[in-house]
């Protein structure tokens, strides 16, 4: 049985990773098997991604994410939107691609892999001599 936790402060993960010991986080509850990274888990109705495990101790940090309709999809912003939980993809500059080139990339969230598409836009400026 693994314990599973919520609610972390960055101190929690320090402790966490040293003495495997849970500070200020929110207990969910436990699950039968060992977790793998990026894994749901479900407690009272809300999904949870599992972001840390210690073995020894049998315990991992989850976080909460939403869960988007099947097919949701997100058009010309600013950075790349995850379609399944809706997390914005704070490094986006850094991906692959051509103007409107397919290219796929993962979930640094959830851990899903999904399609985006680059739009390159090119604006000019002029002044005076």
């Amino acid at each position: 049985m693994y314990s599973i936790y919520t609610n972390y402060k960055v101190r929690d993960l320090h402790d966490f990773m040293k003495s495997g010991k849970v500070a200020n986080a929110t207990y969910l509850g436990e699950v039968n098997n060992r977790p793998d990274i990026y894994e749901k888990v479900s407690f009272n109705g809300k999904t949870y991604v599992v972001s840390m495990i210690n073995d020894s101790k049998k315990l991992s940090f989850a976080q909460e994410i939403k869960i988007l309709e099947k097919g949701t999809e997100f058009e010309f912003e600013r950075e790349v939107v995850c379609p399944y939980c809706g997390s914005e993809q704070s490094d986006s500059w850094e991906l692959d691609g051509s103007d409107g080139e397919e290219n796929e990339t993962y979930c640094g969230t959830c851990g899903e892999d999904f399609v985006y598409i680059r739009n390159i836009e090119i604006t000019y400026s002029s002044y005076p001599k």
